[in-house]
Formats: structure tokens, C-alpha cells, sequence
């Protein structure tokens, strides 16, 4: 998942999102020891421990099947991703390319406060590695939500091989969802693409077009409570700076 600078760290420092991703391998690498209380760096991922929790309360059940691990309580999650161990810890490997059997991008995505649907089908469709059977199968950007159910139900796809439980929970997901994937507009003027659809809603600047705010996430369907939590968040900082 693709993190923007200025006003996005704004909306973190605020208080109104739960995590900041710095970009870049050298801001990732750094060791940050000054932090307020109560944030914590986690491998270039700075987090509001507050809100993590939140995040893990509000996505129980889908950071379970992430994990693939029924056990896992709330305390379990939130000692995992707050901790040093590589190992466990999915965040300090979210940019791995050599994990493409875990869903370690989808659990990023979701700590970063994106909606927890879209943040799956963003790691199945759009992760950089794929197997060579992957590649044929997932057109990154480009399949509908029908041709995506159909490749989960055939069991096509990698990274959910092993995760029967996630891919039957997505597939109802997507079956009780009325609609195709959300399309987006902002590649069309590349010549390549103008015959063809293209996946995925950039939430922040359909949302928030004339805003100066800007919430860089692809969404691929309706997700309302995710939404409406993003959009309060938002409407929040941009009333208190109004105030200064």
C-alpha cells in the first residue's frame, strides 16, 4: 500500500490515523528512539498504540484468518505487531517481495486504517511477485470482481493456498456484494488502457477531491463502516486546522 507525505503524516500526528509508513528503505532502516509515549516504530511503520488497538478490534476476525490462527486473542495481535520479532511480525516484513505466500501487505494496509476487504484483494491483485501460474491468472488492475471470485473458488491463487479459511471468507464477502469492483478513472490517459477497465478507486481523491487532504487508498468495493470511519478521521483534522 502507496503512503503520501505532507498531509498524511499530519493526519497521523493528529492523532486521526493509526499508523504512518515512511517511505523509502533508508527512513525504513532508521532507528527512531525518540517517539512520544505511546507510539512506537515497528521497521519504518511508526504506530499510535492507541489506535492499533482500535484497528485490531474493529478487524478481529479478518487479522485472525490473516494469521491463519483461530487462537490468536486481541492481546496476541497487538504484542505481535508492536514487537521486534521478524519472524512474527508480518509488519516488519511488508515489503519482503520474497513472502508472496503471506498476506503480510493486506495486514499492513489494514494497521495503516485502510478498509480491511480492499486491503486483501489489493495484496492478491497487486503484490509484485507473483509465481509464474499467479502471473497468468491475475491480471493486476485488471480483473473484475466475477473473474476473481471464479480464480478463488477454483483455488488459483497462491497466497491463499494454504489459508482455506481467508479465501472461503473473501469469496462470501464478495458474493454478498452487489456490484462489480469499484473502476477507476485515473489512468486513462495512458494509451495502453483506453479500451480497457481499471480496478480500484482511489478513495482519498474521489472523496475528497476539493480537499487539500489527501488519504492515498485503493479501494475496490463499499466498505461502510471502514469508510465512514476514514471520512470522520479526516473531517476531524481538517476542522481542527481550520481552528490555527
Amino acid at each position: 500500500m502507496k503512503e503520501g507525505m505532507d498531509d498524511t503524516f499530519l493526519l497521523f500526528a493528529t492523532g486521526n490515523k493509526p499508523a504512518y509508513l515512511m517511505d523509502g528503505v533508508y527512513l525504513r532502516k532508521m532507528k527512531i528512539t525518540s517517539l512520544p509515549q505511546g507510539y512506537k516504530n515497528v521497521g519504518g511503520i511508526i504506530l499510535n498504540e492507541a489506535k492499533t488497538k482500535d484497528v485490531i478490534n474493529d478487524n478481529y476476525k479478518w487479522l485472525k484468518l490473516l494469521f491463519n490462527d483461530d487462537n490468536l486473542t486481541k492481546e496476541d495481535i497487538f504484542e505481535r505487531v508492536t514487537s521486534n520479532d521478524e519472524e512474527t511480525n508480518p509488519l516488519l516484513k511488508h515489503y519482503d517481495i520474497e513472502n508472496y505466500k503471506t498476506m503480510n501487505e493486506a495486514i499492513t494496509g489494514i494497521f495503516l486504517g485502510y478498509p480491511p476487504v480492499s486491503s486483501i484483494i489489493y495484496d492478491v491483485l497487486c503484490s509484485e511477485v507473483r509465481t509464474k501460474e499467479d502471473k497468468s491468472n491475475f491480471k493486476s488492475f485488471y480483473t473484475d470482481k466475477n473473474t476473481f471470485v471464479q480464480l478463488l473458488n477454483d483455488n488459483k491463487c497462491d497466497k491463499l493456498k494454504n489459508n482455506e479459511k481467508l479465501r472461503n471468507k473473501l469469496i462470501n464477502t464478495l458474493n454478498n456484494y452487489e456490484g462489480d469492483f469499484l473502476e477507476s478513472t485515473s489512468m486513462r490517459s495512458n494509451p495502453k488502457l483506453r479500451n480497457k477497465k481499471t480496478y480500484g478507486e482511489d478513495f482519498g481523491q474521489k472523496i475528497f477531491k476539493d480537499s487539500k487532504c489527501i488519504f492515498q487508498c485503493k479501494i475496490y468495493i463499499r466498505e461502510d463502516e471502514a469508510e465512514e470511519r476514514i471520512i470522520n478521521e479526516i473531517n476531524k483534522f481538517v476542522q481542527d486546522s481550520e481552528q490555527f
